[in-house]
């Protein structure tokens, strides 16, 4: 008797919603459509935090553990005015690099990095732009690096090689491009050797 009155109450609660979604359509379908909207919202959210957790986790296990940056700056973006201690900062100096490099016998080795921005809080006012045969990439990610950062960075060569000290030295017109940039400017994989603008 009492499991013929839920099944009753069961099936009556049924007819009476559906009665109610078939009275209010379009209620009803708003109501569908937002909650369609805020589960792909959600997923989209968590698969973009998983990416970029995953890839920041993939960079920070690149570096190792025993790899220090320092900066003048605390690098990301910055909305308010710097304190007064950070303002007064000298800037790094490349005597600073190797100064570490022979008087800290615990550090293997020493790069020096210098960017297009450089750190410094405010707009940019240099943005590279990357030019070869009629094509470019505006808005590269522009750096310059002593020999060193290959080391450092634990970075690998897919083709070609890295800068040497001589041609450091000798500030010599040479680069190294990403994956990215090559398969935009030289599809045909072919940069090795090939003349490559930089300009603002």
């Amino acid at each position: 008797m009492n499991s013929k009155r839920r099944y009753f109450s069961f099936g009556e609660s049924a007819r009476l919603a559906f009665e109610t979604l078939l009275a209010n359509k379009l209620r009803s379908a708003l109501t569908v459509l937002g909650v369609f909207i805020a589960v792909v919202v959600l997923v989209m959210v968590f698969s973009i935090m998983y990416g970029v957790d995953a890839d920041l986790r993939a960079q920070l296990e690149q570096y190792g553990t025993n790899t220090l940056f320092v900066f003048k700056f605390e690098p990301g973006i910055h909305l308010n005015r710097l304190p007064q201690e950070l303002r007064v900062r000298k800037p790094l100096q490349y005597e600073d690099a190797e100064a570490i490099r022979e008087e800290a016998p615990s550090v293997k080795e020493v790069c020096v990095e210098l960017d297009s921005t450089s750190f410094v809080p405010g707009t940019p006012t240099f943005i590279p732009t990357a030019r070869y045969n009629g094509k470019e990439v505006l808005a590269v990610n522009f750096e310059g690096v002593t020999p060193s950062f290959q080391m450092v960075q634990n970075s690998r060569m897919e083709q070609g090689r890295f800068l040497t000290e001589s041609e450091n030295s000798h500030r010599l017109d040479v680069a190294v491009i990403g994956h990215d940039l090559a398969e935009t400017l030289f599809p045909a994989k072919d940069a090795i050797g090939k003349d490559l603008q930089v300009t603002e």
